[in-house]
């Protein structure tokens, strides 16, 4: 895995938002579902641009004046870690393709045993037709 660290430049930024709790925002998205609001980082919703997390702040804090405005998190990338993922890609890929090959089978034999009945009720249909 290559690495990439910016001895303290920061090369982006990103945004949270944080509750007087100490609970992270975690967007659910239309008609979502669960906890509005999480204990951990990981699972927050995280913006990258200002603006919008700002606007999520001013939302809670004009719909919601009974309880303290949440605070606007900056969070700073420093590091970069590229991960290999040819391997598993590649398992991806043949998992794929067996299975693409294990339905073009059932097919196949799906297929083959339909002209089979055919092939039989035609012959009994000529057999009956050629004593008659």
């Amino acid at each position: 895995m290559d690495q990439e660290n910016i001895s303290g430049e920061e090369m982006l930024e990103l945004f949270a938002i944080k509750n007087s709790d100490g609970q992270y925002f975690r967007a659910k998205g239309y008609c979502g579902y669960g906890k509005t609001w999480v204990d951990e980082l990981k699972k927050a919703r995280i913006w990258t641009k200002i603006g919008v997390a700002r606007a999520q702040v001013t939302f809670f804090a004009k719909n919601y004046p009974q309880y303290p405005a949440p605070k606007l998190l900056r969070l700073k990338v420093t590091e970069i870690e590229e991960v290999d993922e040819v391997d598993r890609v590649k398992q991806a890929l043949n998992k794929a393709e067996l299975a693409e090959a294990r339905a073009r089978e059932r097919r196949n034999k799906s297929a083959l045993e339909r002209a089979q009945q055919d092939l039989e009720r035609v012959q009994k249909k000529i057999k009956s037709l050629s004593s008659s």
